[in-house]
């Protein structure tokens, strides 16, 4: 396996995480309204006890998922994981993610190894006496086609059209092979290409649909490490959900269950990050996804004449619960019901969103799950690393302003100080003295000798800009060449996993892609994990 040093950079200096985030990892006092259990190993432990006094339907599950998962031989891990979930000794990790083209940003990957990783270490921690069981859920009903058709990498974008307007799970890959052929012009005769596209072109068949084609490419990668991948778009998982449905339907229960939360987060000047609806369902029909709202006594579609009294309503809801799909608000109840969940680990905007929930799980009687942060990654190539450092920079001032860097290339490597901090000092100290003075001859020269003082900072403050932009005149290339590494890093200001496509690491690390993502995974200590060769 490559070998790859590893450095953790804290969240805090990347200015790429929300403060919701960051206070809930450092266990502020007054996050503590937001949450059942701490994210550390004391609240997985504690989770997991709870989870025994709990009922699964674990036939129900077991039996889809080994269904899902006859089209390859299941690995030992996951015929072990399987079994534990039959017998009742194992407890899942899950994420999950829309099922974007060839899994968009490089994150998505991440994600899974974190579950993966944090799987491990709880089941060590454990002694062994529970089967901690890493499961990806496929968002296969999500029906924002335009987020998920496409994906980048070296600059470029690659989208497959087409004209569905469903559930993305359900979207046909009819033509998928010109994103292969585009795929492999760019990336040509370069080391590992052949082997990466050649498990494309099995993975993305033209006769399969979207969620089939990105379970098996999951599974292709991730199958050894005992991964279990769920579609939960099914009529007997949806059943075991029935309860909660016709609840939402009847109550409107969510709003009111997590009024209280929002305010909270307003009054904290937080963005809310998912607002519930007066009714958080949709209605999978006629390969549409419909939102239900009600009017009056009447149930009806934003988008359709179809409309049900209450009782037709609940009927349909016992005959067809396929056909009732879960919001972003409610889909966290649907795994938490069919799973025997631990933790759900999400990004920085998953948490923030799921940290206003907490009421929504205690209206149905539940507790919430933990909500774990992914590990983020930031490749640091040799070349790059020198490049940078050969500027006079840490692989941490990635994260400060192209200006801030420019500036400060400039002061440092200029033929003459241009930092004038020490001067206006002296400047404005010297410039007291003389309002004391003349303070003590007229107090009315007060306000005169104010706007005279705040002139003479300004002036300094111009003198110094445009001495520091003369000095930048005479680095351009250097300058350039900052501005050159912190967009290969920081592409549009973003992380690099946020934009970037997996493959290019995968054709770095091949066959090592995995076990080093997952050996340098570590959920529970956040950082954003630099790896260098």
């Amino acid at each position: 396996m490559a070998s790859m040093k590893k450095e953790i950079l804290p969240l805090e200096i990347t200015g790429q995480f929300p403060r919701l985030v960051l206070d809930y990892l450092s266990a502020r006092d007054d996050m503590k309204p937001f949450y059942d259990y701490s994210p550390d190993l004391k609240g997985l432990k504690e989770r997991i006890e709870e989870l025994k006094s709990r009922s699964f339907d674990r036939a129900v599950l077991t039996a889809e998922l080994t269904d899902q998962h006859k089209e390859t031989a299941l690995t030992e891990a996951q015929e072990k994981n399987l079994q534990a979930l039959a017998d009742g000794s194992g407890y899942t990790i899950c994420t999950g993610h829309q099922l974007c083209l060839m899994t968009g940003p490089a994150y998505v990957i991440y994600k899974i190894c974190s579950v993966i990783a944090l799987s491990k270490e709880l089941e060590a921690e454990c002694n062994g006496e529970v089967r901690i069981i890493p499961l990806f859920w496929l968002a296969s009903e999500d029906h924002d086609i335009a987020e998920i058709d496409h994906f980048s990498l070296f600059n470029k974008t690659l989208k497959f059209h087409s004209e569905h307007q469903g559930a993305a799970g359900h979207m046909s890959l009819n033509g998928i092979e010109h994103i292969i052929t585009e795929l492999s012009e760019i990336l040509g005769d370069s080391d590992g290409a052949a082997q990466i596209l050649a498990t494309l072109r099995k993975v993305y068949d033209p006769s399969l649909n979207l969620a089939q084609a990105t379970a098996r490419l999951l599974n292709s990668l991730f199958a050894s490490e005992g991964l279990l991948i769920l579609d939960a778009d099914r009529t007997s998982l949806k059943k075991i959900f029935i309860p909660s449905i016709k609840k939402e339907l009847k109550e409107s229960f969510i709003e009111k269950a997590i009024q209280p939360t929002l305010e909270m987060l307003q009054n904290r000047g937080e963005k809310v990050q998912a607002s519930p609806r007066g009714i958080n369902l949709f209605y999978l029909f006629n390969g549409l996804r419909s939102r239900i709202i009600r009017e009056e006594e009447l149930f009806k579609l934003i988008d359709s004449e179809l409309q049900w009294t209450m009782k037709e309503l609940m009927d349909e809801v016992d005959a067809h619960p396929e056909r009732f799909s879960p919001n972003v608000l409610l889909r966290p109840l649907y795994q938490e019901t069919i799973l025997p969940n631990v933790a759900y680990i999400g990004g920085p905007g998953e948490l923030s969103y799921w940290l206003q929930l907490k009421g929504m799980f205690h209206a149905v009687g539940m507790k919430m799950p933990l909500a774990v942060l992914r590990d983020s990654f930031l490749f640091m190539d040799e070349r790059s690393e020198e490049k940078w450092k050969s500027l006079g920079f840490e692989v941490k001032d990635l994260f400060k302003s192209e200006d801030d860097l420019h500036k400060a290339y400039a002061i440092c490597n200029g033929a003459a100080e241009v930092d004038l901090i020490k001067e206006k000092e002296s400047l404005i100290h010297h410039f007291d003295k003389l309002i004391e003075k003349s303070l003590t001859i007229d107090n009315g020269l007060a306000q005169f000798a104010k706007g005279e003082r705040q002139r003479l900072e300004n002036a300094v403050d111009t003198l110094e800009k445009k001495m520091v932009r003369a000095e930048k005149k005479k680095h351009t290339d250097a300058l350039a060449r900052i501005s050159q590494v912190k967009e290969k890093f920081l592409p549009s200001g973003l992380l690099q996993e946020r934009k970037e496509n997996f493959i290019p690491i995968w054709m770095k690390l091949k066959e090592d892609l995995i076990k080093v993502l997952v050996k340098n995974s570590e959920p529970l200590n956040p950082g954003l994990k630099v790896l260098r060769d």
